[in-house]
Protein backbone atom coordinates (compact mmCIF):
# COMPACT_ATOMS: atom_id res chain seq x y z
CA UNK A 1 0.00 0.00 0.00
CA UNK A 2 1.32 3.46 -0.90
CA UNK A 3 2.19 5.83 1.88
CA UNK A 4 0.72 9.34 2.20
CA UNK A 5 3.84 11.00 0.81
CA UNK A 6 3.74 8.90 -2.36
CA UNK A 7 0.04 9.62 -2.85
CA UNK A 8 0.57 13.35 -2.27
CA UNK A 9 3.40 13.46 -4.83
CA UNK A 10 1.33 11.52 -7.40
CA UNK A 11 -1.56 13.94 -6.88
CA UNK A 12 0.77 16.88 -7.54
CA UNK A 13 1.96 15.36 -10.85
CA UNK A 14 -1.67 14.82 -11.84
CA UNK A 15 -2.35 18.47 -11.00
CA UNK A 16 0.64 19.45 -13.15
CA UNK A 17 -0.77 17.50 -16.10
CA UNK A 18 -4.17 19.16 -15.68
CA UNK A 19 -2.45 22.54 -15.71
CA UNK A 20 -0.54 21.61 -18.90
CA UNK A 21 -3.83 20.57 -20.51
CA UNK A 22 -5.44 23.90 -19.67
CA UNK A 23 -2.39 25.91 -20.81
CA UNK A 24 -2.33 23.95 -24.08
CA UNK A 25 -6.04 24.45 -24.74
CA UNK A 26 -5.77 28.16 -23.89
CA UNK A 27 -2.82 28.57 -26.27
CA UNK A 28 -0.46 29.65 -23.47
CA UNK A 29 1.77 26.66 -24.16
CA UNK A 30 2.97 25.72 -27.64
CA UNK A 31 4.21 22.21 -28.42
CA UNK A 32 6.45 21.34 -31.34
CA UNK A 33 6.76 17.92 -32.94
CA UNK A 34 10.09 16.14 -32.61
CA UNK A 35 11.25 13.11 -34.55
CA UNK A 36 14.70 13.25 -32.90
CA UNK A 37 13.29 11.96 -29.63
CA UNK A 38 11.87 8.92 -31.40
CA UNK A 39 15.31 7.97 -32.70
CA UNK A 40 16.94 7.83 -29.28
CA UNK A 41 14.76 5.06 -27.85
CA UNK A 42 15.83 1.70 -29.18
CA UNK A 43 13.89 -0.32 -26.62
CA UNK A 44 10.66 1.68 -26.96
CA UNK A 45 8.51 1.75 -30.08
CA UNK A 46 7.50 5.42 -30.07
CA UNK A 47 4.54 6.40 -32.21
CA UNK A 48 6.03 9.38 -34.02
CA UNK A 49 6.21 12.25 -33.49
CA UNK A 50 6.92 13.11 -29.89
CA UNK A 51 6.11 16.66 -28.80
CA UNK A 52 8.27 19.10 -26.85
CA UNK A 53 7.50 22.28 -24.93
CA UNK A 54 9.49 24.59 -22.70
CA UNK A 55 7.73 24.82 -19.35
CA UNK A 56 9.07 26.88 -16.48
CA UNK A 57 12.70 26.35 -17.47
CA UNK A 58 12.32 22.63 -18.25
CA UNK A 59 11.99 20.84 -21.59
CA UNK A 60 8.96 18.55 -21.35
CA UNK A 61 8.34 15.75 -23.83
CA UNK A 62 5.20 13.73 -24.34
CA UNK A 63 4.84 10.76 -26.63
CA UNK A 64 2.79 7.69 -27.33
CA UNK A 65 4.52 4.32 -27.39
CA UNK A 66 3.31 0.87 -28.26
CA UNK A 67 4.11 -2.50 -26.82
CA UNK A 68 3.04 -6.09 -27.17
CA UNK A 69 0.59 -7.24 -24.52
CA UNK A 70 -1.16 -10.52 -24.05
CA UNK A 71 -4.57 -11.54 -22.81
CA UNK A 72 -3.75 -15.22 -23.01
CA UNK A 73 -0.55 -17.18 -23.49
CA UNK A 74 -1.47 -17.55 -27.17
CA UNK A 75 -3.13 -14.18 -27.80
CA UNK A 76 -0.86 -11.14 -28.23
CA UNK A 77 -1.86 -7.68 -29.39
CA UNK A 78 -0.47 -4.18 -29.62
CA UNK A 79 -1.30 -1.81 -26.78
CA UNK A 80 -0.31 1.82 -26.26
CA UNK A 81 0.78 4.07 -23.44
CA UNK A 82 1.73 7.71 -23.00
CA UNK A 83 4.89 8.97 -21.33
CA UNK A 84 5.70 12.45 -20.10
CA UNK A 85 9.30 13.19 -19.21
CA UNK A 86 11.92 15.87 -18.80
CA UNK A 87 14.55 15.75 -21.57
CA UNK A 88 17.83 17.57 -22.10
CA UNK A 89 18.94 19.52 -25.19
CA UNK A 90 20.04 16.22 -26.82
CA UNK A 91 16.58 14.70 -26.28
CA UNK A 92 17.95 12.34 -23.65
CA UNK A 93 15.63 11.47 -20.80
CA UNK A 94 16.34 13.23 -17.51
CA UNK A 95 13.35 11.90 -15.58
CA UNK A 96 10.05 10.19 -16.43
CA UNK A 97 6.90 11.52 -14.78
CA UNK A 98 5.14 8.89 -12.62
CA UNK A 99 2.27 7.97 -15.02
CA UNK A 100 -0.06 10.75 -13.90
CA UNK A 101 -3.76 10.72 -14.65
CA UNK A 102 -4.68 12.83 -17.65
CA UNK A 103 -1.61 12.00 -19.74
CA UNK A 104 -3.74 10.61 -22.61
CA UNK A 105 -5.94 13.73 -22.47
CA UNK A 106 -2.84 15.94 -22.59
CA UNK A 107 -1.50 14.12 -25.65
CA UNK A 108 -4.87 14.54 -27.35
CA UNK A 109 -4.84 18.30 -26.58
CA UNK A 110 -1.27 18.57 -27.91
CA UNK A 111 -2.15 16.75 -31.13
CA UNK A 112 -5.27 18.87 -31.57
CA UNK A 113 -3.11 21.99 -31.24
CA UNK A 114 -0.38 20.66 -33.55
CA UNK A 115 -2.96 19.77 -36.22
CA UNK A 116 -4.39 23.30 -35.99
CA UNK A 117 -7.81 21.67 -35.74
CA UNK A 118 -9.46 24.78 -34.27
CA UNK A 119 -8.29 26.92 -37.18
CA UNK A 120 -9.64 24.33 -39.62
CA UNK A 121 -13.04 24.22 -37.90
CA UNK A 122 -13.33 28.01 -37.83
CA UNK A 123 -12.47 28.33 -41.54
CA UNK A 124 -14.49 25.34 -42.67
CA UNK A 125 -17.66 26.23 -40.76
CA UNK A 126 -17.44 29.88 -41.81
CA UNK A 127 -17.54 28.88 -45.49
CA UNK A 128 -21.11 28.74 -46.80
CA UNK A 129 -22.31 25.50 -48.30
CA UNK A 130 -22.95 25.73 -52.01
CA UNK A 131 -26.02 24.05 -53.48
Amino acid sequence: MADRWTIAVADRWTMAVKKLIQMTRDGELRWRPSHELCGRCKETDIVSPAYLAEVDGKRVAIFEYRFMSFTDAEVWHWDTGVTIEFVDQNHESEWVWPSPQGRFELLDAVRYQAAEADDFLNRFLATPTVG
